[in-house]
């Protein structure tokens, strides 16, 4: 499958705009210098030549660009060491692409399963070498429109996760198709203040972070690893009620993000093989926008969350009461509250070297396991005047271990797991009874 780059333009903030440089908040620092990823597929159903016409996006995404002006920046060191955003107007990658081989048809016969989707729907990313993060100067914002062979568009997303968390993502792309269908945008929050230290120390012990010294360039050999694949299942409204009841018991009523990542952890954990006397995390980040007080702007733009780590036995997690491990997965997410979360800041600001602050997971070829729950974002609302997506995806996910993140479906069905495990792991996860009581390949 080829993807042919015709056009690349730099998009600026249509009003050019003038600002300090954006110090990036404790929060900011400690998530990963990578990009989040985003696919929407739309189906040109009545094949129109001027369908999701690039000009139209393009142009739109500077007018959004005024709005969302850190994102037209670059990352930099100032003086004192801290990392900010340099609010320079210096624009980002537009992609016009087209591929001659590949139809929606086509993607929808393979069940739009991660391994069909072609690597260069997104623009290619800087080169980075093992453990080493994003350099400094990348855009902060790419974004590429691929046409495919049937009249479709594709258009891919990335998005620096160091600043803006999916929250933000989502809510930049739907201000977008705001200012492409001449409505009304809900103004984005840049005041990170709002997330800065309060100079006492912290109040509360922050398990879910560790520091790990990165190793350097002439050091960084990694050793062979295992074959990895990614996958996409999918449980439907009448199987995730019957999942809910069995993590439920007799006097506890549990959602549906509590009963998956319960039922999810269990099974993913017995399919590694662990052993039973080992302990075993279960890293998912809460969303603090709704749990900071006094009242917290939901439109803040940035990274505004707390990861949680309950951590069990893994013979406790495989063997124990199903309806305990879900109480224990909400005490976990109870325990993010508003002291929690200005504590996690606090402490922070208190280690000298903040880049070696990392989430206390092992879940690369280790024995943990990191799950992200997008199935409330607005995947599939995404309209720039040619209709909502057919579909949504990630990225096909290669070289990923460990990893479950939660999608919602375009007619609210059920909820799809895109699940990146060891090949053998996989295997042995899609074999168990337990799963394919409740879960099917998408």
């Amino acid at each position: 499958m080829t993807v042919n780059i015709k056009e690349t333009y730099n998009v600026r903030p249509t009003q050019p705009t003038q600002h300090s440089p954006i110090i990036l908040s404790n929060h900011d620092l400690v998530l990963p210098m990578v990009y989040m990823f985003a696919h929407h597929f739309y189906k040109n159903v009545d094949n129109k030549n001027d369908f999701m016409d690039p000009s139209k996006l393009r142009d739109s995404l500077g007018d959004i660009l005024s709005d969302y002006y850190p994102l037209a920046g670059r990352l930099k060191k100032e003086i004192d060491g801290k990392l900010s955003i340099a609010c320079c107007d210096q624009g980002i990658p537009f992609i016009i692409a087209k591929s001659p081989d590949i139809t929606i048809q086509q993607l929808e016969e393979k069940n739009w399963q991660p391994s069909s989707i072609p690597d260069h729907l997104v623009p290619d990313l800087p080169v980075t070498h093992g453990l080493i993060s994003l350099p400094l100067d990348v855009p902060l914002l790419m974004v590429q429109h691929t046409t495919l062979a049937d009249g479709s568009v594709v258009l891919g997303t990335v998005m620096h996760h160091t600043i803006a968390d999916g929250i933000s993502l989502f809510c930049f792309l739907d201000n977008w198709g705001r200012k492409a269908r001449q409505e009304p945008i809900i103004p984005p929050v840049h005041d990170r203040s709002l997330l800065k230290a309060s100079g006492n120390p912290p109040t509360h012990e922050h398990p879910e972070f560790k520091l790990f010294k990165l190793p350097t360039e002439a050091s960084q050999a990694m050793p062979p690893m295992p074959p990895m694949i990614t996958k996409l299942f999918h449980i439907n409204r009448d199987n995730l009620k019957k999942l809910c009841n069995v993590y439920s018991g007799e006097h506890n009523l549990v959602s549906a993000n509590d009963a998956l990542v319960a039922h999810l952890w269990r099974l993913v954990t017995r399919a590694r093989g662990i052993p039973l006397d080992a302990e075993v995390i279960c890293a998912f980040p809460c969303d603090g926008r709704k749990r900071l007080k006094p009242f917290f702007p939901p439109n803040y733009f940035g990274n505004c969350i707390l990861n949680t780590v309950p951590k069990m036995l893994v013979s406790e997690l495989i063997n124990g009461s199903q309806p305990n491990l879900a109480l224990q997965i909400r005490k976990a997410i109870d325990k993010v509250n508003d002291s929690k979360i200005r504590s996690s800041i606090d402490w922070i600001e208190q280690q000298p070297n903040k880049s070696e602050i990392k989430l206390n997971c092992n879940y690369y070829c280790g024995k943990d396991l990191v799950l992200t729950n997008w199935s409330k974002f607005s995947l599939y609302d995404l309209d720039f005047g040619y209709g909502t997506p057919l579909r949504f995806s990630l990225r096909r996910g290669r070289n990923l271990d460990g990893i479950v993140i939660l999608l919602g479906t375009k007619y609210d069905d059920g909820i799809q797991a895109y699940t990146s495990l060891i090949i053998e792991h996989m295997q042995k996860l899609e074999q168990d009874p337990e799963f394919k009581e409740f879960f099917q390949i998408s």
